[in-house]
Parts: C-alpha cells; sequence; structure tokens
C-alpha cells in the first residue's frame, strides 16, 4: 500500500522560516496595518545583541530563511549590520519593506549578501496606494524602489494587501 503525502511529511523540531519584526515603528500609515496603531519607543526593541543572540540559537535548531520585516525594517539601526551577520551564520535571507528608504547602499547591501526583498505596495494607481498608505507620495517612493531592485536584478516580490479601497483595481494592479 502507497504511503499518502500528508503520511510520509516529516516532523519538524523547529520553523523552517522566521521573520524577526526588527521594529514597531513605521514611516507609513497604511490604514489596514496594525503597525499604523502602535509605535514603541527604541528603548523597548531588542537590541542588536540579542537579535545576534536568537539568530544563533535558531541556526542551531536549523532554521535556514530569516525575513526581517516591522513596522519598516530599513528604519531600524539593526537591519545593516544583521544582514551579514545572518548571512555568515548560513542563512537565506529576506527584507519586507514599503520600500521609502532602500537606496543605491542598501541595494548595495542585498547584492552582497543576496537578500530578497519584499515590497509593500498597494495599487497600481497613484492615488489608491497613496490614500491607503496614508502618505502622498509613497507610490512614487515605492515605485523608484522597485525599478531599483530590479536594476540590480534582487529577488523582488510584491506584497498586495486586498481592502475595500484597492480590490477593483487588483486586476490592474497584475498588469502592473
Amino acid at each position: 500500500m502507497a504511503t499518502s503525502s500528508v503520511e510520509a511529511l516529516v516532523e519538524l523540531d523547529a520553523p523552517l522560516h522566521l521573520n524577526i519584526e526588527l521594529t514597531a515603528n513605521c514611516n507609513s500609515r497604511c490604514q489596514f496595518c496594525f503597525s499604523a496603531k502602535r509605535s514603541r519607543s527604541v528603548e523597548s526593541e531588542p537590541s542588536l545583541e540579542l537579535l545576534k543572540r536568537i539568530l544563533g540559537r535558531v541556526r542551531t535548531a536549523d532554521v535556514f530563511r530569516i525575513t526581517f520585516f516591522g513596522g519598516e525594517p530599513t528604519i531600524s539601526p539593526h537591519l545593516r549590520p544583521l544582514i551579514p551577520y545572518a548571512y555568515d551564520l548560513g542563512f537565506f535571507l529576506g527584507v519586507i519593506s514599503n520600500g521609502f528608504l532602500i537606496n543605491a547602499d542598501l541595494v548595495k547591501l542585498f547584492v552582497q549578501f543576496e537578500v530578497s526583498v519584499g515590497i509593500s505596495i498597494h495599487s497600481h494607481d497613484p492615488g489608491i496606494n497613496d490614500e491607503i498608505t496614508g502618505i502622498k507620495g509613497a507610490f512614487l517612493k515605492t515605485h523608484a524602489a522597485l525599478r531599483l531592485l530590479r536594476e540590480h536584478n534582487i529577488d523582488t516580490t510584491c506584497n498586495f494587501t486586498l481592502t475595500n479601497k484597492n480590490y477593483s483595481a487588483f486586476g490592474g494592479f497584475v498588469e502592473y
């Protein structure tokens, strides 16, 4: 008798992928996001030393992928030193960002350490995107980040949160 795919699943001792929130703070105010409704002082965020200890522990547990997110991880002072540290531990790396602060220096770091990037964008229509994010000009900043990432062949995905404000434009977004 053949073994079903469910029966063939291996029991894991740890997750394969871990998301680490570097900060709850964000430079956007997305209407749907929990981070828009909370922020915390830098003093209450995890220290670089604690984050490094966590990475070391989860590496020994065979977690193989780390994604840094937030809030907005690019505003955390810990993102830049954690990327090479985590890479040297052998992790595959990702960052989820709104793209506002992605620049040539950060892209160089992403290329060097093979970081994939998920960009949060909520419409191909600048007006809808800006309304959802609460930031005038958000679409232009995010679009510029996407262009920069693609120019450097960085593995990039778009994160689209479907809301009552953008669902009717989803087809156009897919074409975008």
